[in-house]
């Protein structure tokens, strides 16, 4: 099999390496630009290119995927199939036509439902336990296309987190994508309509997401915490005695009763971690929410590493009684 495949996300990696050993390195891969990252904006090899570096592949950064020079060496591939796993950017229908079976796409939900570009996020955000992939053919418009292959996927753990999920969903795809892809390279399965009229879309996720907001319940905060992660984080901020604002990522946090003298939603208050909470006996501390509390784990100060509760509380008691906004 001759094929380009698209990527800008660790997403990729597992059907990347599964085709490799089926059908060999791809003619070419295509990933995003490099990022700026750091306090020095310097810029950052994604891991698809990494991976491509190391396998010896062809990789292309397009910084204009309608250039003509770009769909010229694309074409040129003469592709039986283009894939695409997390790329993040509409492809015109000059390139989604070029190889002779069209372009594939491994999708993180069960289309039609959470099309657009935070499946996964917005399936911790919901509650939901039942979500999966969708190997569909590409069209013009976000995850609209027919469908060849799903697989249902069963989240059994509550504190699962997005790399956590999306690592499991890219495994599953992958597998999806090598069962289904000879018969439909040779033509002997066919793509499925959707039914549009039962579509959800998802939101772009920006910055100002993760910024917590204290009013909402303990249940949807921790799931932010575990759905905001990497990026943009959940975090919050706490202004010190000083004046000086520090902020606080919170990285694991647990939905506990709200403590009956703290009214105040974001106040916070000592709290030993107990079964509900954690695995030890450790000081922590929780804050009120509009329903509930957090126990809060681990965090990430400015500045600093990860820590446990009790690591912060060592070095900053008097968060105790603090407002956090």
């Amino acid at each position: 099999m001759n094929y380009v495949f698209f990527s800008s996300s660790a997403f990729g990696l597992p059907a990347l390496e599964a085709l490799r050993e089926q059908y060999g390195t791809p003619a070419i891969i295509v990933t995003k630009r490099d990022a700026a990252a750091g306090q020095n904006r310097t810029p950052k090899e994604n891991v698809v290119r990494t991976w491509g570096k190391v396998h010896r592949a062809v990789v292309l950064q397009p910084k204009d995927i309608t250039d003509t020079k770009f769909l010229s060496i694309l074409r040129k591939t003469r592709s039986d199939v283009f894939l695409i796993a997390s790329y993040g950017k509409l492809l015109p229908t000059a390139l989604l036509e070029m190889p002779r079976r069209g372009t594939l796409n491994i999708h993180p939900s069960l289309l039609p439902c959470l099309r657009g570009p935070s499946p996964i996020q917005t399936t911790i955000l919901s509650g939901k336990t039942l979500t999966g992939v969708s190997i569909m053919l590409t069209d013009q418009q976000t995850d609209h296309g027919p469908i060849l292959a799903q697989k249902n996927y069963t989240i059994t753990d509550p504190h699962i987190t997005t790399p956590q999920l999306e690592q499991a969903l890219a495994k599953l795809g992958a597998e999806t994508l090598l069962e289904i892809l000879p018969d439909w390279l040779d033509g002997s399965c066919a793509a499925k309509e959707q039914d549009h009229d039962k579509a959800t879309r998802t939101k772009l996720i920006t910055k100002k997401d993760g910024h917590i907001d204290w009013h909402e319940s303990a249940l949807m905060l921790e799931r932010k915490i575990r759905a905001y992660q990497p990026w943009p984080s959940a975090y919050t901020f706490w202004k010190k005695g000083s004046g000086k604002q520090m902020q606080l990522q919170l990285l694991r946090a647990s939905v506990i009763r709200a403590s009956t003298d703290t009214k105040l939603v974001g106040t916070v208050y000592a709290h030993k971690h107990i079964a509900e909470c954690a695995d030890t006996a450790d000081d922590a501390f929780a804050v009120t929410t509009g329903n509930g509390a957090l126990c809060v784990s681990s965090l990430k100060p400015e500045g600093k590493k990860e820590m446990s509760s009790a690591a912060f509380l060592a070095g900053h008691p008097d968060i105790i009684g603090a407002i956090l906004s």
